[in-house]
């Protein structure tokens, strides 16, 4: 049997330094892959809604939103005749949320939770055009055909090399709809002005996020109220102060 001196003596081990130049590089790459790979769904969603018009995508999925729990059918006689030609599916979503969003298909929904909290017509018709743009625009379908396979390939191969990709996915995301959400400002404004309203009504409904109304956190998490978007409202309507007194009120 061979003998052991004690105690025994082990090496101590210098730990080797981080290679920065791989960890650059293998950055790059990622960032590169991410890039391209997202160039190339928008060139997808891109084909898609070149070959599939509004009517065609009303047709396929117009009734998306029909059958769903807490859905119902939206009363557009509350505003009198203003919505009587309104061309596409309007519901309300009861729940007590304030938000409203727009849906592949021609969809609108509007929460109770945000009826309850509009103050003026010209508010909620301002939703209301500002969804409408959103569709006109094809932001649901873009959205759709972009985010849903670039968020899902990405999703799937962070869980298989063990990297949480969804900040990222979720940054580009935001880029993509930054642009979509002013387009869709300026929608709404104008479709308070064809309905002979006030437009300057309407920053009174952006001044419930300045005041962190805790029912306006959904709405404006997904609907991201940034300086820009309120510098182009203002620009939009021409005017920097508004006497609420002539605002139309409105209670649901």
């Amino acid at each position: 049997m061979k003998k052991i001196n004690l105690p025994i003596q082990v090496d101590e081990t210098v730990p080797s330094r981080p290679n920065i130049k791989w960890g650059i590089k293998m950055i790059s790459i990622l960032i590169i892959f991410i890039v391209v790979g997202f160039l190339g769904f928008y060139m997808f969603s891109y084909v898609i809604i070149a070959n599939i018009s509004l009517e065609k995508e009303i047709k396929m999925f117009g009734n998306l939103l029909k059958n769903e729990e807490n859905f119902s059918k939206f009363d557009k006689k509350i505003f009198g005749n203003k919505l009587e030609d309104f061309p596409y599916n309007l519901y309300l979503r009861d729940i007590e949320d304030a938000n409203a969003f727009a849906s592949i298909g021609g969809n609108i929904a509007i929460t109770k939770g945000l009826l309850e909290e509009i103050k003026y017509e010209e508010e909620i018709l301002f939703v209301i055009g500002h969804e409408k743009g959103h569709i006109e625009n094809r932001d649901p379908l873009r959205m759709f055909t972009t985010n849903f396979p670039f968020q899902t390939t990405f999703s799937y191969i962070g869980y298989n090399i063990g990297f949480d990709f969804s900040q990222i996915t979720s940054m580009m995301g935001n880029i993509l709809s930054k642009n979509m959400e002013i387009n869709a400002d300026n929608y709404g404004i104008n479709f308070v002005q064809k309905k002979g309203l006030n437009p300057g009504c309407v920053l009174n409904f952006f001044q419930k996020n300045q005041s962190k109304n805790p029912k306006f956190v959904e709405f404006f998490g997904t609907h991201p109220m940034t300086e820009t978007r309120i510098n182009n409202l203002k620009k939009q309507i021409g005017i920097e102060e508004i006497n609420f007194e002539k605002c139309t009120k409105f209670k649901y």
